[in-house]
């Protein structure tokens, strides 16, 4: 019998060191810059010296803002001074899923929807858990409400690794599919980050809420985790999160812009484009006349500077071969010109093939 081949998977980070970053559409982080607001009250707090530890939970102030975040845009009411906690700060949504995934997942199994963020199965793995995929179907992403309910029955009453959770992502990396309302109703718990939509990947800044009876016991794996979250960032968010009322409205209106142009230069030039319901990335079927999307990444990273990443870096299976995620959550000039070298490569490949 012969062995069992292991799929090649593209590494992201990897990836992003290949090319420029005026042509890395390949990782999933805003390099737009900064609110000013924002970057102000940063330099003001740290020169301020309020660079010490913070309560494990996150600062009250915060906790504050993001508790009216929630109201606002989400509709749920959380006390944030509420004992047990309903609200913590963590270190960006992973800080919370680690969080999770040492409280609750050990020995136990998680449902990801393929194609699925990488990160989710090697956090469960590294922390004594598994996962299990369920995959999404067609062109248009498609969750089987009836697949769904049969595969947790069955992996409910198992003994080893009984499924406890399900991830859940609306928009979703990598494809930005935004789930219907049916398609969510099995979720319990909220999770979130500031790390796309204020620009600052690397301040590390999330939060996850919900039931205080879940909520509460993650607080103890936080603190043995992570001390705190960065206190001087913490302190300068909470002064702008919610000074601009329209700070989410023109921001999903940039991204609006920036994914029609992007969809467009990308349709030129034979991609077809998965209309997701979201706009920071763009998920698309490569071009016919290319073996499959790693062959594609190669001959733009040499050629144009450009990269995305393939689909197979998102799934177990070989469905998403010929399938890419583009991040666009660029400025302008950068976005528009690396898109302008990958419609030249692309033109120039399919000519030489044709002669």
């Amino acid at each position: 019998m012969k062995p069992m081949k292991t799929k090649s998977r593209p590494d992201i980070r990897a990836l992003t060191r290949l090319v420029a970053s005026s042509g890395n559409l390949v990782q999933g982080q805003s390099e737009l810059a900064i609110n000013p607001a924002l970057a102000e009250a940063a330099s003001r707090v740290i020169a301020a010296s309020q660079n010490h530890y913070g309560p494990a939970e996150g600062l009250i102030e915060l906790r504050r803002a993001v508790a009216e975040k929630i109201a606002t845009f989400n509709g749920i009411l959380i006390d944030p001074e509420g004992d047990p906690l309903q609200l913590l700060i963590t270190p960006g949504a992973t800080g919370a899923l680690i969080a999770i995934a040492q409280t609750y997942l050990r020995s136990a199994s998680v449902l990801v929807f393929e194609p699925y963020y990488p990160y989710h199965r090697h956090i469960l793995n590294e922390l004594g858990g598994t996962t299990e995929l369920l995959p999404l179907h067609g062109e248009k992403l498609e969750l089987d409400p009836d697949e769904l309910r049969a595969r947790c029955r069955a992996l409910k009453n198992r003994k080893a690794f009984p499924l406890e959770a399900i991830i859940v992502c609306t928009p979703a990396n990598p494809t930005g599919k935004v789930f219907t309302g049916s398609e969510l109703e099995a979720i319990a718990a909220a999770v979130n980050s500031f790390s796309k939509s204020w620009n600052i990947s690397g301040w590390r800044l999330g939060y996850v809420y919900g039931d205080a009876r879940l909520v509460s016991a993650l607080n103890k794996a936080n603190s043995v985790f992570y001390v705190c979250s960065p206190t001087p960032l913490q302190r300068a968010l909470s002064e702008v999160l919610k000074i601009d009322p329209r700070y989410y409205t023109d921001l999903h209106e940039s991204f609006v812009v920036k994914r029609r142009f992007a969809v467009q230069a990308l349709e030129q030039v034979g991609f077809e484009v998965y209309d997701s319901g979201s706009a920071f990335y763009v998920w698309t079927r490569i071009p016919e006349g290319f073996e499959d999307a790693m062959q594609l990444n190669e001959m733009l990273i040499d050629r144009a500077g450009v990269a995305g990443v393939p689909g197979s870096a998102f799934a177990d299976s070989d469905d998403w071969n010929n399938y890419m995620r583009l991040c666009i959550a660029r400025e302008d000039g950068v976005l528009q010109g690396a898109l302008e070298r990958l419609q030249i490569a692309v033109e120039t490949f399919g000519r030489e093939a044709k002669v």
